[in-house]
């Protein structure tokens, strides 16, 4: 059994190399790695602390931890990193202990632990921190209020973290239609921009979310960000389809030619609904020659009247070339 004080002469990269050959071992020794994490804590080895705390049974990682650092108190650097370290792995247990034995108040800097629990995607973490009255959903990051008061949930959309957004949009504190409507890169143009399609799905599952807020602006932004599944999702939403701001989603950084013409496709049936609305006026003609001339460029289309000789009225019809084999006639 290697000794501590034999241990502690070593030089921090003499250390992890013992450390990593005797981790080499089938079945270390116990009270061995319980003397190595002593060292490293004491020490302020960050690599050496990491490494047992990934061979441990998180048992093992509670009852080491919490005599040494009962006896001793960690350096606010290892402190630090410990906790830091015990979060990324989501040793929910651990980290309880970590913050009780050392009477850590988890909301200090704009609640760090939160934040930096949502970054790592350590679900059961965020899950005990939330349930601790201590802390806040908030940040203060100076972009403006709302978005100060929903950081939270902010942060979970940024990195994805689907668990997380779930428990955090369920929590009373968080007004996510105030924070998608008033918040400057919200939730949905963060996930739409991202690609993080689920995300978008709870969203546009949630009853108090219009995916069409602030013109289409979710469509948009997944188009110029070529998230062809984001924009799958959007594009069956019919609140999204009629909105005559999908005249503005721009095409040319889309790859998927499918997406391309669904869009295009429903850029049409807007236009021909507006043209149709304008059916019984002498003004029809005028206005959807007028909106044609506008959009032909960006939708591949053009348009003619012809007369009709069994009733003997006038005709517009759209003519849309989106596939050179494919050529369709909206009459009306």
């Amino acid at each position: 059994m290697t000794s501590e004080q034999s241990l502690i002469t070593l030089s921090p990269k003499n250390f992890c190399v013992m450390l990593d050959g005797f981790l080499l071992a089938e079945r270390p020794d116990t009270d061995t790695l319980r003397q190595f994490l002593k060292v490293s804590l004491d020490n302020g080895i960050e690599s050496g602390t990491q490494k047992i705390i990934d061979k441990l049974p998180e048992e093992l990682v509670i009852s080491s931890l919490q005599d040494l650092i009962t006896k001793k108190r960690p350096t606010d650097t290892v402190r630090q990193s410990t906790l830091k370290y015990l979060i990324e792995k989501d040793l929910v247990q651990a980290v309880c202990m970590f913050i009780s034995v050392l009477n850590l108040d988890p909301s200090t800097q704009d609640n760090y632990t939160l934040m930096f629990a949502i970054k790592s995607g350590s679900t059961q973490v965020v899950k005990m921190l939330i349930q601790d009255k201590r802390v806040g959903l908030s940040q203060y990051k100076g972009v403006n209020p709302v978005h100060d008061k929903n950081h939270a949930i902010i942060m979970a959309s940024i990195y994805g973290h689907t668990d997380i957004f779930k428990l955090l949009l369920e929590d009373p504190r968080i007004d996510i239609r105030e924070c998608v409507l008033a918040s400057y890169d919200n939730p949905f143009e963060i996930a739409s921009r991202r690609g993080h399609t689920e995300i978008v799905q709870c969203l546009l599952a949630h009853p108090h979310i219009v995916p069409n807020f602030d013109n289409n602006t979710a469509l948009k932004i997944a188009a110029e960000n070529n998230r062809t599944d984001v924009l799958k999702l959007l594009l069956v939403d019919p609140r999204v389809t009629s909105d005559p701001s999908l005249f503005d989603v721009e095409t040319k950084n889309i790859t998927d030619q499918e997406i391309v013409k669904l869009i295009m496709a429903h850029k049409i049936n807007i236009c021909a609904e507006k043209c149709k609305s304008q059916c019984d006026t002498s003004a029809k003609k005028e206005y959807g020659k007028n909106l044609l001339d506008h959009h032909r460029n960006d939708m591949n289309i053009d348009y003619e009247i012809v007369i009709d000789e069994q009733t003997n009225t006038k005709k517009f019809h759209l003519i849309i070339d989106m596939d050179p084999h494919v050529t369709n006639n909206y009459g009306f």
